[in-house]
């Protein structure tokens, strides 16, 4: 299966990647913290280390890596985080290979002691809160390379998500790349930010055998990861960690929990992007991820307000914030509900306003 895996991203890079690598993905903001990324920066360090860092507020049943439960991890400097103690190590080694289970967007030599720009780490661990999943974000802003080297910079997050509605411990993982531009620092025998040894970005279960790479890898390469993607939008990657095991939803192999794997992360065209079988409940020709009343037939998915939610079964269809069965005008606004006939129809909808017959 990893033979598989690996096969696909490295076609999905060579596809999809031009000769430079350019900014592509948004970091994700409003997180809090003087620059939104959440808490910090970590100090300025080379090689160092934040944690543990407790994962319970966005994962209260922990995460299941590869059959082990973690309820905490380190965020370590020379981009990537561990479940089970820190990892200085700068030079990436081939997976499988660390002792701790590891997850890298982009491990390479890390260096936040240079000047003059944000070269920043931040972390922020979110509780699920108004409809939205729990989930870890780990920033690397504009971070230099050995030794405090700021002429060239990268950028890139990794979002940790809770989906244990599908089976507790499992979580989704997004490597996202904002800024590419060095691959080694000068101790891993780089010059000028290039060469020697580049960065590695994965996943190593820290058992000597299961692990996931991108074959692009420790090779100059490494910088397309800006620029490619496995789901069709440059410079994010996704991947599925489902009952421990990583899995990569739009690679067109079912794995895992999978139902479906069409080979795309779109919805609406029966694989959802989860990769599971999509239906439509209400039997309007429209498959529930793309109706905006899945379980009430609205083929003409017509929404006055246009709040996303169809017509049929809009509580507040003019979105005046008086629901339907209290408005005395429900297609039209009138948040003061003014009736100055007192007939039961608000002047906002009533032909004969002051009920003297004459409309």
């Amino acid at each position: 299966m990893y033979r598989l895996l690996k096969t696909w991203l490295a076609l999905a890079v060579a596809l999809g990647a031009p000769a430079t690598a350019l900014a592509q993905a948004d970091l994700i903001g409003g997180l809090g913290g003087v620059a939104g990324y959440g808490l910090g920066p970590v100090d300025g360090n080379d090689d160092g280390s934040e944690g543990p860092i407790q994962l319970g507020a966005a994962f209260p049943g922990g995460l299941n890596f590869f059959g082990q439960v973690h309820q905490q991890f380190w965020l370590n400097t020379n981009g990537n985080i561990t479940f089970s103690g820190a990892v200085s190590a700068y030079t990436p080694v081939p997976f499988p290979v660390a002792a701790r289970p590891m997850i890298a967007p982009f491990w390479g030599d890390v260096d936040t002691r240079g000047a003059g720009v944000p070269n920043g780490i931040w972390y922020a661990v979110e509780a699920p809160v108004n409809g939205q999943r729990g989930r870890v974000v780990v920033t690397w802003e504009e971070v230099g390379y050995y030794n405090a080297q700021t002429n060239k910079l990268n950028s890139f997050q990794l979002v940790l998500t809770d989906r244990s509605d599908v089976v507790a411990g499992d979580f989704d993982v997004e490597f996202r790349y904002n800024r590419c531009e060095w691959t080694t620092g000068d101790a891993s025998n780089g010059v000028n930010g290039l060469g020697g040894t580049p960065a590695q970005v994965g996943f190593d279960a820290g058992d000597q055998q299961n692990f996931l790479q991108l074959d692009i890898s420790r090779t100059p390469q490494v910088l397309e990861v800006c620029t490619s993607s496995n789901v069709d939008i440059p410079g994010i990657w996704r991947f599925q960690v489902r009952n421990g095991g990583v899995t990569v939803c739009g690679n067109g192999i079912i794995e895992g929990e999978e139902t479906c794997d069409d080979g795309n992360g779109a919805a609406g065209d029966g694989c959802s992007a989860d990769c599971t079988i999509e239906v439509d409940t209400d039997g309007d020709g429209l498959l529930d991820p793309a109706d905006n009343c899945p379980l009430i037939p609205n083929a003409d998915q017509a929404d006055l307000d246009g709040d996303g939610q169809g017509d049929a079964c809009d509580a507040d269809d003019d979105g005046d914030g008086v629901p339907d069965v209290d408005d005395n005008c429900p297609l039209d606004v009138n948040a003061d509900q003014a009736d100055l006939d007192g007939d039961g129809a608000g002047d906002a909808c009533d032909p004969d306003v002051d009920g003297d017959g004459v409309l």
